[in-house]
């Protein structure tokens, strides 16, 4: 059995490459916590000769902060699935780390991600799944305060599953100049 862990932080300068090495598909990384998780580093998962890209997962059962980097390449799928998220423009740490104690606390209530780096993944070819869940006190939504914007040919989808609602701030949207999404 896979044991759970309260609290998962992957530092920004670290990073996790389950690549394919001379042909086949990407591998799987889950990145994965009960209370927080918080994902700064580099996560890679590219096929190679022709293969797909990997699965890459990064979620919490409560508050996921996803401002790192996902390589899964075209054909590849990256998962986030926290209770509630929004999607928006911050590229600074959600977190602090008491180093008497050696835990991690979370500094922001909602899980986030950086609408950059889910329109970078997409304009790679990797398709990116959001998804929420409302068992805790959160409402199960998806919030976006800024635009996800698709400007290469590759192809990729962008999945949103909100237990409640997907809401989008006044004059932001989700497009695609290039390839299909």
């Amino acid at each position: 059995s896979v044991r759970n862990a309260n609290t998962t932080v992957m530092a920004p300068t670290a990073s996790i490459d389950a690549s394919a090495t001379g042909k086949g598909d990407g591998g799987t990384v889950v990145l994965w916590s009960n209370n927080y998780t918080g994902f700064y580093g580099t996560i890679t998962a590219t096929g190679a000769g022709g293969g797909k890209g990997g699965w890459i997962e990064t979620s919490s059962h409560d508050n996921l902060q996803a401002l790192g980097t996902v390589l899964a390449g075209p054909g590849g799928t990256w998962l986030l699935d926290p209770s509630d998220i929004t999607i928006g423009n911050l590229s600074t740490l959600n977190a602090s780390f008491n180093a008497s104690n050696g835990t991690w606390t979370a500094n922001a209530a909602t899980s986030f991600i950086s609408n950059a780096t889910v329109s970078d993944e997409l304009n790679s070819g990797t398709s990116v799944i959001i998804t929420t869940a409302s068992d805790q006190a959160a409402n199960g939504t998806i919030v976006i305060t800024d635009n996800i914007a698709k400007t290469s040919s590759a192809n990729a989808s962008l999945t949103l599953i909100a237990n409640n609602t997907i809401s989008l701030s006044a004059n932001t949207g989700i497009t695609s100049s290039a390839g299909t999404l």
